[in-house]
């Protein structure tokens, strides 16, 4: 027996099939209650829900024993599990707290075409509640066998800032609540409040010519660079929010943003030596605005147990760069100086911001194919994922 998170050895003895002595009982999944203890260990309540002595079936002759064993499965102590079903392995994980599992709850749940479903509600961070519930009109399509839902507010304020750190660009995901109230109902969006990308940027030659004067060849070479050898384009303000009605499949992110940058513009010289000069830089600065909004959807790649989740912008980006070259005050040849650099800035600007949303997260992956009732099997093969306020996963079960 269990007994809150240890288990107590009870007084027992033997009852073979030949002695036709067992207990039957019937536990109703529409209220079925369960945990999963500190060793991760899954087990089940079986004095909740709506377990009562008339479903018991005892085949004993003698009263007094069916009186005890009914009085000792429907009369069990607050907190003490009468059943284990397996264990979770999550050794190889870094688990988010909002995506461990602690307790679970079932409800049989009628849909409006009188479809009977089976919901697990799993309880991760925070208390269960005392009567579950969601009502969706068609939870599961016709061409799934099961979904799983996560609430809003984990996927933006946990998942989304998870997946997305990177040391690379160093993103920092905020989540950002509804405004009116933290109702769960109301979809949550997150907020890029830092980050950088980070690109290196040689100097280039954008123009070569010589001159002669009798005898005498002088070559020449224009070159573009940055103070830093690099561009840095700070990432902030970038929202990503839940998809629309034409885009439920995947979330939506918006991006604006107004940067100014120096570059340096500079040439050299040599002669018939071939010893070049140094080249004497001089300072320009180009407003380029970045605006962007494109889907960022949930894929799902690999097979069996090796299955995951993998966030994935659209391709192409369609990120629109503009910058104040037309400008008035911008002379014939600082113009074209500009268009040589904004050129390369976009060639080497767009693939890093295709790169930044590429990622896996496990984690999501784990807790989706780890069926409770049977955490031993690869039980759910993942097929589509979308977000239309909440992550929602489709499946089919592999047995």
């Amino acid at each position: 027996m269990f007994d809150g998170d240890k288990w107590v050895n009870l007084k027992s003895f033997d009852i073979t099939k030949e002695d036709e002595y067992y207990v039957q009982g019937n536990v109703p999944l529409g209220k079925f209650d369960g945990k999963i203890t500190l060793q991760q260990q899954v087990v089940v309540y079986l004095n909740k829900g709506a377990f009562s002595a008339q479903s018991f079936i005892s085949y004993t002759e003698n009263p007094l024993m069916d009186q005890a064993l009914t009085k000792c499965f429907t009369n069990l102590k607050g907190g003490t599990a009468f059943y284990m079903l397996g264990t979770l392995d999550f050794k190889d994980y870094d688990l988010l707290k909002s995506l461990t599992p602690t307790s679970f709850t079932f409800r049989v749940f009628v849909t409006n075409t009188d479809r009977k479903m089976l919901q697990l509600f799993i309880t991760t961070t925070g208390s269960p509640q005392v009567t579950p519930d969601l009502h969706l009109k068609e939870p599961i399509p016709s061409l799934f066998q099961c979904s799983l839902i996560i609430n809003t507010r984990i996927l933006f304020s946990d998942i989304l800032p998870a997946t997305l750190k990177s040391a690379e660009y160093k993103l920092k995901v905020v989540p950002d609540p509804p405004i009116e109230d933290l109702n769960d109902d109301k979809p949550w969006s997150s907020i890029v409040a830092g980050g950088e990308i980070q690109v290196l940027f040689e100097p280039q030659c954008v123009d070569a010519y010589a001159t002669s004067t009798g005898q005498l060849i002088t070559f020449y070479e224009k070159y573009i660079a940055l103070p830093t050898d690099e561009f840095v384009f700070e990432l902030k303000n970038m929202k990503i929010i839940h998809g629309d009605k034409n885009s439920s499949m995947s979330m939506i992110i918006d991006f604006k943003r107004d940067a100014k940058f120096a570059f340096l513009y500079g040439k050299r010289h040599s002669g018939i030596n071939h010893k070049w000069s140094k080249i004497n830089y001089k300072t320009y600065y180009i407003q380029v605005q970045m605006k962007f909004k494109t889907n960022l959807e949930f894929k799902v790649i690999g097979t069996g147990p090796n299955q995951l989740l993998q966030l994935s912008s659209s391709r192409p980006l369609g990120v629109e760069l503009t910058a104040d070259i037309d400008q008035k005050s911008c002379a014939g040849s600082e113009k074209r100086l500009k268009e040589g650099f904004f050129k390369v800035y976009k060639e080497q600007i767009i693939p890093q911001f295709e790169k930044l949303f590429d990622q896996t997260f496990p984690s999501i992956s784990l807790f989706a194919l780890k069926n409770i009732l049977f955490p031993d099997d690869n039980l759910i093969e993942m097929i589509q994922a979308y977000v239309p306020g909440d992550l929602v996963v489709f499946g089919n079960f592999t047995k």
